[in-house]
């Protein structure tokens, strides 16, 4: 948030209409200060102090990575890409593609452990996501969907 030539003020009003004082912190322009919730009679405004300026931002921050975790996990599939360093300690560029099994939630690098049949990748639906399955949870449901085919004929 780019607060440049603004400062953080506090204001207190008390709203009539549900009998309740509220605060707010608002950055604002000096320009800005006279119009801000000029339609309130009784109204108290005054700048934060250096002390409460940094504990906004730092709240500000803590809200914003919350959010952003938030928006991770609700889109999250399980997959991932590790990133290795180099012999040199520099990142190297090209990371691996890594997925969790929807079946048994181990991490798996995706080239060599993710299932696939007739050039399709096997799936299974995870908190309303479709996720990848590894090699070994789909033999072991292929295993017994056959022993359970066969109970059947028997």
């Amino acid at each position: 948030m780019d607060n440049e030539g603004r400062t953080l003020f506090r204001f207190e009003y008390y709203e009539p209409e549900d009998q309740t004082t509220y605060v707010e912190w608002v950055w604002l322009k000096e320009e800005e200060l006279k119009e801000y919730r000029s339609s309130y009679q009784t109204i108290k405004v005054r700048p934060a102090t250096a002390d409460e300026a940094d504990l906004y931002d730092e709240a500000y921050a803590d809200g914003y990575g919350v959010a952003a975790m938030m928006e991770f996990e609700s889109t999250y599939d399980g997959v991932t890409f590790r990133v290795e360093m180099g012999e040199d300690g520099e990142l190297n560029m090209d990371g691996k593609k890594m997925f969790e099994c929807a079946i048994c939630s181990k991490h798996k690098d995706f080239e060599d452990d993710v299932a696939m049949t007739a050039g399709l990748f096997l799936g299974e639906v995870k908190d309303d996501k479709l996720w990848h399955v590894c090699y070994d949870c789909a033999a072991n449901a292929a295993m017994l969907k056959g022993i359970e085919d066969s109970m059947e004929e028997s």
